[in-house]
């Protein structure tokens, strides 16, 4: 039986402004938009039209599709990563309650190797806090992060990463993480902490996390310091606890840190604080920008000459030399001093605001995804030019939205059919066009896709002599290879890659078919 996949085309030309879509150019990303609105999370194409749905309860924040094309999300209330698949039905589903002092929050993904990371929070009382050494004065924390890998095979956290066992103070000599800030940059100092909203539950406040499986690091946003970390995940269930072993040789020590160099003592007249409780740190895997690092800079409690208060999208370049550690010289804070690329209202005519949550994403077709906590979506160029922009209706909070495009491997199979409603509440945009192509995704019986570990590859045979093109993603829904060809036999070196689950997305040049495989490194 043939399966077939409706692309969907939508082109704006005049700007409406009474319609949740407002400017949609040719130039914009053909794609679909994950969203939520009145606690569903809808799938809509370009003119704002749902090709699907999900009712949830009990979420946190932020929700995302996988390769599988199945939604991954945090049930918040019961501490439960949840799978769901493309019709609403649970997938799978794992309670993480083998801590009772412990909560998942915020941030999920999932690994090449089938396990889970997420962000999650723990309880702290007031003698545990004393015993560090904290600083009553700067307030009164219920809560501090970690990050813990799950294995759903073992059903157990094989990984935990606390972020007190690598914090530093200096007012309290009889704590026990007492030591000298400035000769210390691997960890962080809880009197840096900011208290401009609030200074009780959280502590540090991570709001955002990414992962890297090539480098096999993690992105942390701390929001009341005003930075973005990265720890090493390479290091052992024990070393992670201290500051020796992995990769680095750190343990769970911070490895790079960029935002805000005051906090380690090493503000510069060139490089000052340049992060205001952000968020949404994540690595670029395409493009010219390949391998820096995105965020969205809330500038929450910055104040600009004449007042004028907005939000800025970052891309920053962290330094390494040539074996992949980060540079740090003497003295000096760790670079870049400036931003590879910033749009804000500073640098072009595009003005957005929001002091809490968002998120910064840069397309495959290099644009930048710019989701705002007030339900404004935005995709603009280089120089801050709007080609998309859409307005959720009665928006209240939204933590963060994501763009795919239309050939996302999660999207092989479904049915992206438009049945040409809107989300409730939303207006239409009546200028939008729909172009229905219809490509067939049947499985071409002349090819096959293998790995093959002795080789340590993964063999393409095509023996019609077709001609094609492919892209290797992992489970995360990174690209990882991409190329086209037409040659009888082809092999994608693996051994760069981690042992798990990766998808091939291929199109054929002269039927318009298009197939995936998923293929499982061993």
């Amino acid at each position: 039986m043939k399966n077939y996949m409706l692309l969907l085309f939508c082109f704006c030309y005049s700007i409406n402004s009474s319609a949740q879509v407002s400017v949609n150019t040719e130039d914009a990303l053909e794609s679909y938009t994950l969203l939520e609105a009145s606690n569903i999370f809808y799938l809509i194409n370009n003119c704002g039209e749902v090709v699907n749905s999900w009712g949830l309860q009990g979420i946190r924040h932020h929700a995302k599709l996988l390769p599988s094309g199945k939604l991954l999300y945090i049930n918040y209330a019961s501490s439960t990563i949840v799978e769901r698949n493309w019709d609403g039905t649970t997938h799978a589903s794992y309670p993480i309650t083998d801590d009772p002092r412990r909560r998942l929050n915020y941030e999920v993904v999932k690994m090449p190797n089938g396990n889970y990371l997420s962000v999650g929070r723990k309880t702290i009382t007031f003698d545990e806090l004393e015993e560090l050494g904290w600083e009553f004065s700067i307030g009164l924390p219920t809560e501090y992060d970690v990050v813990i890998e799950y294995d759903p095979n073992l059903n157990e956290v094989v990984w935990e990463w606390s972020i007190m066992e690598h914090a530093i103070q200096e007012t309290i000599p009889s704590g026990s993480a007492y030591g000298v800030v400035k000769d210390h940059p691997e960890l962080l100092d809880m009197a840096a902490i900011g208290d401009y909203d609030w200074n009780t539950i959280e502590s540090f406040m991570i709001n955002g996390m990414d992962y890297n499986p090539e480098l096999d690091q993690i992105a942390l946003s701390i929001r009341k310091m005003g930075e973005v970390v990265i720890i090493d995940h390479s290091t052992t269930k024990e070393e992670v606890k201290g500051h020796t072993g992995g990769k680095h040789g750190k343990g769970g020590d911070i490895i790079y840190r960029w935002g805000d160099p005051g906090n380690y003592g090493r503000e510069t007249e060139d490089q000052k604080k340049e992060l205001y409780y952000q968020h949404n740190p994540k690595w670029i895997t395409s493009g010219v920008h390949k391998g820096k690092i995105s965020m969205y800079n809330n500038m929450l409690d910055r104040y600009f000459p004449g007042g004028t208060k907005y939000s800025s999208a970052y891309i920053i370049d962290p330094p390494m030399d040539a074996n992949g550690f980060y540079i740090l010289e003497g003295g000096k804070p760790y670079g870049p001093v400036e931003p590879t690329l910033k749009i804000d209202e500073e640098t072009s005519s595009t003005w957005f605001r929001s002091d809490y949550g968002s998120g910064v994403e840069v397309l495959p077709n290099e644009n930048i995804f710019i989701s705002n906590a007030t339900g404004r979506l935005m995709e603009v160029d280089a120089t801050g030019t709007i080609h998309w922009e859409y307005q959720i209706p009665f928006a209240n909070f939204v933590f963060r939205c994501q763009k795919y495009p239309k050939d996302y491997i999660g999207f092989m199979g479904q049915d992206l059919t438009s049945s040409g409603e809107q989300i409730p509440g939303a207006i239409a945009d009546a200028s939008c066009v729909i172009l229905n192509n219809v490509d067939s995704i049947e499985k071409t019986t002349e090819f096959s896709v293998n790995y093959r570990p002795e080789l340590t590859a993964i063999q393409i045979k095509n023996p019609a002599k077709l001609d094609y093109t492919y892209l290797l993603y992992n489970i995360e829904g990174r690209v990882l290879a991409q190329g086209s060809s037409s040659d009888l036999n082809l092999q994608i070196n693996t051994t760069p890659f981690l042992k798990g689950m990766y998808f091939i997305a291929l199109s054929f040049d002269q039927t318009g078919k298009k197939e995936s495989h998923k293929i499982m490194l061993h």
